[in-house]
């Protein structure tokens, strides 16, 4: 066989088993580091360098990264790709955009690698809303107010409490109750896990006081309805039961009868003398005590007997 006809199959046969080697091979790609932790807003510390090992050839892509994480082959540049992909060895960045909420985790994969990004929060560095805010007497409501990171209001989880009984926080709003007193303020605190509450001024103008609470209706009981006299008279008193600040007032109604005490306020006693009776005749008269019926009954003179005499 010629020597030219030998190298040629030999080259053929050569060709065929490197080609069904490196079809064998398995095709998996290394990552310098598989996870970062990385800034909430600084730049520079949103980046995440990943070196990617593989052969020759091995083609390699990014998957199931969340919309928070892009990518860039450049550190300088801004990132534009929500995925990546490439062959054989290669440096690519990952980007963290800005966070202004909570601390969040996500994961992508390139090929059989997950890397896993952290991202903390920078809840939070002041008040978004101007403080103090200013109700007048009437009072009302306003939408609580929000913490700002730099220019951008953070969408953090923050609770909100105050010690003021005449504040009350909703969920989206507060309510300031009406004033009837003195000019006041109190404060609505901003509070984020382990930070620094944020203090939030409610102050408050003066009110008018409230109408005074009209009394409370007006009854009356008398302690016993009537009493009884000789004809010689006499004086008497009439227990008179009600509230505290009730007028209390009282009238004769015969000309026998005479009011020693007419008028006064709350529970008390009224007094009156009954004149003699000369008369034979029994005789009946009243009181009224703040419109209680009191009844006087007067006995008259005993009428005399004449004597028989017998003879």
């Amino acid at each position: 066989m010629p020597v030219k006809i030998m190298k040629y199959i030999l080259s053929i046969i050569f060709l065929f088993v490197f080609s069904f080697a490196a079809y064998g091979q398995t095709c998996s790609v290394t990552l310098s580091t598989n996870s970062a932790s990385v800034s909430a807003s600084y730049f520079p510390s949103r980046i995440v360098p990943i070196d990617i090992t593989a052969p020759n050839n091995c083609a390699w892509s990014s998957a199931n990264n969340p919309s928070w994480i892009a990518f860039s082959t450049n550190d300088q540049a801004l990132p534009t790709m929500q995925t990546i992909s490439g062959s054989g060895n290669a440096r690519v960045y990952a980007f963290a955009v800005v966070n202004n909420g909570d601390s969040r985790t996500g994961t992508f994969t390139i090929n059989n690698q997950t890397f896993t990004v952290t991202q903390g929060n920078d809840c939070f560095y002041s008040l978004g809303d101007q403080s103090p805010h200013g109700f007048s007497a009437a009072g009302g409501s306003f939408f609580l107010p929000r913490a700002r990171n730099g220019g951008y209001v953070t969408n953090c989880t923050v609770t909100y409490t105050t010690d003021a009984a005449w504040i009350h926080i909703g969920t989206t709003d507060y309510t300031v109750d009406a004033n009837f007193g003195a000019a006041r303020s109190a404060t609505i605190l901003l509070n984020y896990a382990d930070k620094p509450a944020l203090v939030y001024t409610v102050n408050q103008a003066a009110g008018a006081p409230p109408p005074p609470t009209p009394p409370p209706a007006c009854t009356y009981a008398l302690g016993t309805l009537s009493q009884s006299f000789s004809s010689s008279g006499g004086t008497g008193s009439i227990d008179v039961q009600t509230q505290a600040g009730c007028v209390l007032s009282s009238i004769s109604n015969n000309d026998f009868i005479t009011v020693t005490n007419s008028s006064g306020a709350g529970s008390g006693t009224v007094g009156f003398t009954v004149a003699a009776n000369n008369t034979s005749y029994a005789r009946t008269g009243t009181i009224n005590a703040q419109g209680q019926t009191f009844t006087i009954t007067q006995a008259g003179v005993p009428k005399s007997r004449k004597r028989v005499r017998f003879f």
